[in-house]
C-alpha cells in the first residue's frame, strides 16, 4: 500500500470524525415556525362584517383607521380581513358610532397585530 493511499484514508477518517462531532453538538430540537403578521400597506382594501369595499389608513405599526360606515352592523372585536387574500389583518377596537348622540364620528379604529 502506498504512502499516498494511507494519507488519504487518514484524512477521510478525520473528516468523518469531525462531521460526527459536529452533528453530536448540533441542537436536535424542532422549532415551530413563527406566524408572521400579514404584510399590509397604506390604502389596503379591506373587508369588514358587512363586506363593504373600504380601505385602511395606517397610522402606526399597531393602529389603523377606516370609516365606521364600512363596518355597519359590526362591533368591537370583529375581525377585519384583507381583500387581497392576506387573511385577518386586525380587529375593530373602537367605533366612532359608539360615542354619545351628537358626538358620533364616521371612524373605526383597527388594532393591527405586532410585526
Amino acid at each position: 500500500m502506498g504512502v499516498g493511499l494511507v494519507l488519504r484514508r487518514a484524512r477521510g477518517a478525520r473528516t468523518v470524525a469531525l462531521a460526527a462531532s459536529l452533528l453530536a453538538v448540533a441542537p436536535m430540537t424542532a422549532v415551530a415556525p413563527v406566524q408572521a403578521a400579514p404584510a399590509i400597506q397604506q390604502g389596503e382594501a379591506i373587508r369588514g362584517p358587512n363586506n363593504a369595499p373600504c380601505a385602511l389608513s395606517i397610522v402606526s405599526a399597531t393602529t389603523a383607521y377606516t370609516a365606521a360606515h364600512c363596518l355597519e352592523g359590526g362591533k368591537v372585536g370583529d375581525k377585519i380581513t384583507s381583500r387581497a387574500g392576506a387573511g385577518v389583518i386586525g380587529r375593530v377596537s373602537a367605533l366612532g358610532t359608539d360615542l354619545p348622540q351628537g358626538k358620533q364620528l364616521d371612524v373605526a379604529k383597527i388594532d393591527l397585530p405586532p410585526a
